[in-house]
């Protein structure tokens, strides 16, 4: 067994790794893992890089892999879920297993008949439909602003004008701009 990665998140997740490959790590002073299978006496060193800016910097979500989350969670199907979003299944799995590496938790319980979240997949559930839901409430409200429809006016003027002329002005502005 060798492990060969130039990934820089490798130190955060060699514990997660071990653990699914039936192998005992442990970290030691210099910054290196010894790893040692339980099937054999073979040990190997790796040296890990990462730092933990690097690690928080791997651990970053993109709203590609927040979607896809979603549509398993409501497909409960990983391949139901990558044909309603138009992508490989191969490439959903890899981005699903992908986050759940970064974040060392699982997020679904594999089943033949498909996917169960666990508990910290429906804490990501929820935080994901809140952040797609306020991704989409930031387009909206820049369109408005694109299309002239939200913006600030300011006016100046002096007091008999504001008393005698802007509210005939400022209702025949509103009725012809409310539409």
């Amino acid at each position: 067994m060798e492990w060969i990665s130039k990934d820089t998140h490798i130190a955060v997740n060699l514990r997660f790794f071990a653990r699914l490959m039936k192998v005992t790590s442990r970290q030691r002073n210099d910054g290196t893992f010894q790893c040692r299978s339980k099937a054999s006496i073979s040990r190997r060193l790796v040296r890990a890089t990462a730092t933990p800016r690097k690690a928080r910097a791997a651990a970053r979500i993109d709203l590609t892999t927040l979607r896809l989350f979603i549509a398993v969670c409501e497909e409960k199907n990983l391949t139901r879920a990558a044909s309603r979003e138009g992508i490989a299944a191969s490439a959903v799995s890899k981005r699903m297993a992908d986050f759940e590496l970064a974040f060392g938790v699982t997020l679904f319980e594999r089943l033949s008949k498909g996917m169960v979240l666990t508990p910290a997949g429906e804490a990501l559930l929820h935080h994901a439909r809140v952040t797609l839901l306020n991704i989409e409430k930031i387009a909206v409200e820049l369109t408005e602003y694109s299309q002239g429809v939200r913006g600030h006016v300011r006016m100046l003027a002096n007091l008999s004008a504001i008393v005698q002329f802007l509210p005939e002005d400022l209702s025949g502005f509103f009725s012809a701009t409310s539409s």
